[in-house]
């Protein structure tokens, strides 16, 4: 998953996730003037999965969720979702 900033002349590079599993949900938290992001952590030994919230740092989101950088979330926390399992499509109001 990439995530790109919308400029007035384009756009601008703000992350790459190599491992994403829907569904991709925006938190009211926010780091660094950014909204957090979650996304599910699971499968490849990863028992039980979980959320992770993904931070800005001031330049990008983290590239992977699993790593120490992707932080759960606690039981029962969710964000508004932007692209779910039964229409993977953006959602953007």
């Amino acid at each position: 998953m990439e995530i790109l900033e919308r400029t007035s002349t384009g756009f601008r590079f703000r992350g790459a996730m190599t491992i994403t599993q829907l569904p991709v949900e925006v938190l009211s938290s926010r780091t660094r003037g950014w909204r957090d992001i979650s996304v599910l952590v699971a499968g490849g030994g990863i028992l039980p999965g979980y959320r992770a919230r993904l931070d800005f740092d001031g330049r990008r989101y983290p590239s992977n969720p699993s790593v120490p950088s992707g932080r759960r979330l606690p039981a029962g926390a969710h964000g508004k979702i932007l692209i779910d399992e039964a229409t993977p499509e953006l959602k953007i109001d």
